[in-house]
């Protein structure tokens, strides 16, 4: 099983889980851009284009993929303006120009744009477009989508699993997040929590990158009034990562990776932590 992995953009890191021969890419972005993403700007490491593409260069060395995230799921409508649309391709630009691999875009919009005028970058779909069904799969793949993220509460359904890896092109690739603990089929998520989060990485949003993360708060008073909902949550166990790999084999496609969040991890905790039982 192959993993896509957050940077926190520690070089160091790199080095380190290349040992392990099973990070196929990693993530991130800038701490606020014009487009925004999945995490407030506070949280996220402080970067410059410089530092940027000198971690792509570092990544690349070691055979390792890098994606630039577009992931917000909520842009106030200013991809239909006229000198936002301009400001959203000159940052795509740049993220190519600094070596990305592919970008990951949460509307059909920023799909469309990046298939359109980037043709050369590969396109992974957000969690945040909600693909909890076949037929969205389908949609964005013939929209032009190089990997699909699919939804949280798909992880364990593998009914689900084995149609979508039966349906799928050969070419494209599947993506489920590995350990994620937001609430099964979370009543906050998507568009609530979502759009918080995207607005709060918006270098013209009057948050400036600083929110009260309220959804998450909800989340765990939750799991402390039922500390079930932690079980339930849409976790994969490390141990059970061969049934996915049986999976694969069982319908002949392999194009299945796994997703390890989060950005503000330290390196150690990615690799101590995270990545320890992936050799």
């Amino acid at each position: 099983m192959m993993y896509d992995l957050a940077t926190n953009f520690d070089n160091e890191l790199i080095e380190r889980v290349a040992d392990f021969g099973v990070v196929k890419s990693i993530y991130g972005k800038l701490a606020s851009d014009v487009v925004g993403g999945g995490r407030p700007s506070i949280v996220l490491p402080k970067i410059s284009r410089k530092q940027l593409r000198k971690h792509i260069e570092t990544a690349h060395k070691h055979q390792i993929e890098f994606n630039y995230l577009l992931n917000a799921s909520c842009t106030g409508n200013q991809e239909f303006i006229s000198s936002s649309h301009k400001e959203f391709i000159k940052l795509i630009k740049q993220a190519q120009e600094d070596g990305a691999d592919a970008v990951t875009v949460a509307n059909p919009t920023m799909l469309g744009i990046v298939k359109e005028q980037f043709p050369k970058l590969n396109i992974s779909t957000s969690v945040y477009m909600n693909l909890n069904n076949l037929s969205k799969l389908k949609h964005f793949e013939n929209m032009g989508a190089n990997q699909l993220t699919l939804h949280y509460s798909l992880n364990r359904d593998f009914g689900l699993l084995e149609d979508a890896l039966k349906i799928a092109n050969p070419k494209t690739e599947l993506r489920l997040i590995a350990n994620n603990v937001c609430l099964h089929n979370c009543p906050y998520g998507i568009p609530g929590h979502s759009n918080l989060l995207s607005h709060s990485s918006q270098s013209k949003d009057k948050t400036q990158g600083f929110v009260i993360d309220i959804y998450t708060v909800m989340c765990g008073l939750q799991k402390i009034k039922n500390p079930a909902e932690f079980l339930m949550a849409d976790w994969i166990r490390p141990e059970d990562v061969h049934y996915y790999e049986e999976l694969c084999d069982k319908t002949g496609n392999s194009n299945l990776v796994l997703k390890l969040t989060d950005r503000a991890k330290t390196t150690d905790k990615y690799v101590k932590e995270q990545l320890k039982n992936a050799r």
